[in-house]
């Protein structure tokens, strides 16, 4: 009856951690989905917030979408340029505060 017992305990523990595995794993993918280079061809960033951007040439800065035009905070963009962008994170301080994350 012990060993029984002892394989169930063990069976149990084992659904436990697939589980929990199945949930990080799930987690990771929508982490990594969020922070994903978007092709423009795809969809586009909102109007008027800032997101890093890659341009044809492999370039990378940060800029924004303004009436369907990218202007970039230390330069502007040429039509077509813009390849892909991605969402930035979220700021460590927000109106004033640190973060408590």
């Amino acid at each position: 009856m012990s060993e029984f017992y002892e394989y169930d305990k063990a069976l149990s523990k084992i659904n436990d951690l697939e589980h929990e595995n199945f949930l990080l794993k799930a987690r990771i993918a929508e982490l990594e989905a969020q922070q994903r280079w978007i092709p423009v061809s795809e969809r586009l960033p909102e109007d008027g917030k800032p997101v890093w951007v890659c341009t044809i040439w492999n370039e990378q800065h940060s800029g924004f979408l303004i009436d369907g035009v990218w202007v970039g905070l230390f330069r502007d963009f040429r039509e077509g340029e813009i390849t892909h962008w991605m969402p930035l994170p979220e700021p460590p301080i927000v109106y004033g505060k640190v973060c408590e994350e």
